[in-house]
């Protein structure tokens, strides 16, 4: 059976699995591999003791999940997709070389009232340990693809990086990651971005 034509035909979707898959088969066997062993605290500024703690801001935070997959949606030529895709997959792995030689943990406030967004909250603490904090890949999948956005639609880019604010502020106020982790984040989708758009250009 030739499911060359089935691959071309579906390959955006295939590679966005593979890397979904990739980010499953690393993510989670780290974190396990974190919680059995002495951890470090997680680092902190003096000025997030009084950052609040809003649940509300999860629903932000799940929806990097949706941001970070656009690009299927709008990037046409195959060539720019298997590019991007390959810039995902550079900072995923770079991700778990941080997450293995830096093993922080958060602590995560207590939990009282009840209620839907309560009950996405303790979705997403079960789902995403307090491990595997430095850089936050949250704040790094988002960002770059605000970038990719930017870069090849540019038409309501502000709505993009307003998005982008909305999922930051998020991994803060759900105590999900320190600022640290933000800049991080931030610093290491912005090299993977330049590295691989630079090249392109050259």
């Amino acid at each position: 059976m030739n499911l060359k034509p089935f691959y071309y035909k579906n390959e955006k979707i295939i590679i966005l699995l593979l890397v979904i898959l990739i980010i499953i088969a690393g993510y989670y066997p780290i974190d396990s591999f974190d919680q059995g062993r002495d951890s470090m605290p997680a680092f902190f500024f003096n000025f997030e003791k009084f950052i609040p703690f809003v649940p509300f801001f999860v629903i932000f935070y799940i929806s990097m999940y949706i941001l970070a997959g656009l690009p299927i949606l709008y990037i046409k030529k195959i060539d720019d997709y298997r590019r991007i895709a390959v810039a995902y997959l550079i900072m995923i792995l770079l991700h778990f070389v941080f997450y293995i030689l830096l093993p922080f943990k958060m602590d995560r406030p207590p939990i009282p009232e009840d209620g839907i967004i309560i009950f996405l909250l303790n979705l997403m603490y079960t789902i995403v340990s307090p491990y595997n904090l430095f850089p936050s890949m949250h704040v790094s999948l988002a960002t770059f693809s605000t970038l990719i956005y930017i870069k090849y639609k540019k038409k309501y880019s502000f709505l993009m990086v307003l998005w982008l604010i909305l999922i930051i502020l998020s991994v803060l106020l759900i105590k999900q990651h320190q600022f640290i982790d933000v800049i991080g984040g931030l610093i290491l989708s912005s090299l993977v971005f330049l590295l691989v758009f630079h090249k392109k250009q050259r």
